[in-house]
């Protein structure tokens, strides 16, 4: 009974772990805490709520980042439950949100830390999504567009 215990919870450690492709693409382009951030999988982090979400939606989290001319990152998340929560829906509104304002909060959130970080880790270039899920859409161009106002 024990060893089927841990492998059960072996078996959902590696299910929310973002997939080695996934990883590759992801260090090309982040690092520090926002690489971390991203990879994360433990419990209400990026991975795990992108992946679980994902199960019943077509769209679950997004993920935003900013990166500086001389390469300092800032990024922000979000996903559906951010949506609802706002909404202050705990139950029977499961589907009422939207890619956009999944988007928005987390490009939002980036925002905050963009302006907050002015003065250690600058950067002053706008946010943008980064990925859907685990889908990475940084400067692929359906996406370019996809900047705060």
């Amino acid at each position: 009974m024990k060893n089927i215990s841990l492998l059960l919870l072996l078996i959902l450690m590696v299910g929310c772990a973002a997939p080695e492709a996934v990883r590759k693409e992801a260090s090309l382009t982040l690092n520090g805490t926002c690489k971390e951030l991203f990879l994360d999988s433990s419990g209400r982090a990026y991975q795990h709520m992108s992946q679980s979400l994902t199960i019943s939606q077509e769209h679950g989290c997004s993920f935003a980042l900013s990166i500086a001319d001389n390469g300092n990152q800032v990024c922000g998340w979000s996903c559906s439950l951010d949506v609802w929560e706002g909404k202050e829906c705990n139950a029977g509104c499961w589907n009422e949100h939207t890619s956009a304002e999944i988007d928005a909060l987390a490009m939002g959130g980036c925002e905050k830390m963009r302006q907050q970080s002015q003065g250690s880790t600058p950067t002053n270039n706008s946010c943008k999504i980064y990925a859907r899920d685990n889908n990475i859409i940084w400067n692929k161009k359906s996406y370019e567009s996809l900047e705060l106002e």
